[in-house]
């Protein structure tokens, strides 16, 4: 039987893709090693060199790439994903910091030394429109590679702090309702086809093995649906103590976390990227610290919620 390598839910033969998270089934969960996910990235050159820093720091790591998604996503071992995660963040903290160098670097390397001046610079006032243009062209240039820099920090800080990418445990179970009404009407309905087939109130299968299979199908369909309600259950229940832990974080981040912790959390020799990363680690901490040890993705999704809807990003 195939199972989902993802939800570890069992299916029918016949059955490729899982109805809860989309991906491909396998005929054995053995076949399926531990690696998880620990991150995407957009280019090979920075996926390599955070490989290289995994291993540097004991972590078994590979990527590879991803037609859907047009990136490398990074894997790691499921029971070091925890601590790879803080890994991730000291790589990135210093990637940005590297980047900022690097910028500040480039700039100086557009500014024409005093000594370079010779005396064929005198006999630029016959050469104005064409260095001109020149400069244009260049300080275009610049800003183009100042754009793309800050569009890759932007995409940085987006991916180690994606809070979007968590999904509430309440629109968990309201998906899994709606997978269970939808499954449980094509098995009804199925099975009611097949009973007007062997009737004969309509003639579209013929034969035991079609009845069999057709059936065996159906009665799938009501299985998954049946699993479908049981889990939205569940996760309705895990909902409800999931609002309730929200409710109290954020009730002790306003109290605990004002401008003035925030300001006292920045390094400012750092920059606003490096900070903001530095700041969310921070949060994080009081939070753990207050309440124990929580779901990594949830806590993101708490933290940048908390820290997008009191202060403003970047700017405080």
């Amino acid at each position: 039987m195939p199972w989902c390598p993802s939800c570890k839910t069992e299916y029918r033969k016949g059955i490729t893709m899982c109805n809860d998270c989309g991906k491909e089934l396998v005929e054995n969960l053995e076949e399926v090693s531990d690696y998880v996910v620990l991150c995407s990235i957009e280019k090979e050159e920075v996926a390599k060199k955070l490989v290289k820093y995994l291993s540097y720091s004991n972590f078994e790591s590979y990527y590879e790439y991803s037609n859907e998604e047009d990136c490398y996503p990074i894997y790691v071992h499921e029971p070091e994903q925890k601590k790879a995660k803080k890994a991730f963040d000291a790589f990135y903290t210093v990637e940005l910091e590297s980047m900022d160098k690097d910028a500040d670097n480039k700039d100086l390397d557009t500014e024409t030394p005093l000594e370079s001046l010779s005396e064929e610079d005198n006999l630029e006032d016959n050469l104005d429109d064409p260095l001109e243009s020149m400069d244009e062209d260049s300080n275009k240039s610049l800003q183009l590679k100042k754009k793309r820099e800050q569009e890759e920090k932007d995409q940085i800080v987006s991916m180690m702090y994606d809070g979007g990418a968590y999904e509430k445990k309440a629109d968990k179970s309201k998906e899994l309702r709606s997978t269970a009404l939808t499954f449980f009407i094509f098995g009804i309905g199925g099975i009611a086809f097949v009973i007007l087939n062997i009737m004969g109130v309509i003639n579209f299968i013929n034969g035991p093995l079609s009845y069999t299979v057709m059936t065996g199908l159906f009665i799938a369909f009501l299985a998954i649906g049946v699993n479908s309600v049981t889990r939205a259950k569940k996760t309705a229940k895990e909902a409800i103590l999931e609002d309730e832990m929200t409710t109290k974080i954020n009730h002790f981040l306003e109290e605990t976390v004002t401008a003035q912790v925030i300001e006292s959390m920045k390094d400012g020799n750092a920059s606003e990227e490096a900070n903001f990363i530095k700041v969310m680690e921070r949060i994080k901490e009081l939070v753990i610290k207050e309440f124990g040890s929580l779901d990594n993705a949830f806590l993101d999704y708490i933290v940048e919620e908390f820290y997008n809807n009191h202060f403003d990003s970047f700017d405080e």
